[in-house]
């Protein structure tokens, strides 16, 4: 949909550089603390199943993927970490509001009919399985539930919707997630 493109351009562009003066402050405080690499690139699958790197800030020890950092558990509570990748929705890559990326090895624990439904549309940012957040971590299979309904009921109402749920969801995650853990 060409409007919802436009708009994600339009939102991407604005918050990235109202955000370049908090990028500065968060790859100084990463530098600092735990030294380089400053950004983590990660592989995901998108739309129609081609592969992209995606961008988030380092929040994970360099030679210890299952701690994050003083900084980083920070930023995953709040999921600044994740601000980065207005750059995959400006490439086009991903949009604001659709499924969330994954890892190829992740993709394929979701049944054919799902991966493809999931890839028809540009992976998001933020979305329903997103904005449904209530505390304890959930399940692929019911996150999966989650994206399907939001791509079949998909409209522009729904995608404003989606981005103005997303403010008090981040909240609620900084609250209930104090070990920084993917949701």
């Amino acid at each position: 949909m060409l409007l919802i493109r436009f708009f994600d351009l339009f939102i991407g562009i604005i918050f990235f550089i109202l955000f370049i003066p908090l990028f500065l402050i968060i790859i100084i405080s990463i530098y600092i603390s735990s030294g380089l690499p400053i950004i983590y690139i990660s592989k995901r699958i998108g739309q129609y199943g081609k592969e992209f790197n995606i961008y988030k800030f380092r929040t994970m020890e360099i030679y210890n993927n299952e701690q994050p950092t003083k900084i980083g558990l920070y930023l995953r509570r709040t999921s600044i970490d994740e601000t980065l990748q207005l750059i995959n929705i400006i490439k086009g890559e991903m949009s604001i509001v659709g499924p969330r990326p994954l890892p190829s090895n992740q993709e394929l624990k979701i049944s054919k009919i799902h991966r493809k439904i999931r890839q028809s549309v540009r992976p998001g940012l933020t979305g329903l399985s997103q904005v449904n957040f209530k505390g304890p971590k959930r399940s692929i299979s019911e996150k999966v539930v989650l994206d399907i309904t939001m791509i079949k009921d998909f409209n522009l109402i729904l995608y404003f919707k989606i981005i103005v749920l997303t403010f008090p969801v981040i909240f609620r995650r900084f609250y209930y997630n104090n070990k920084g853990t993917t949701l």
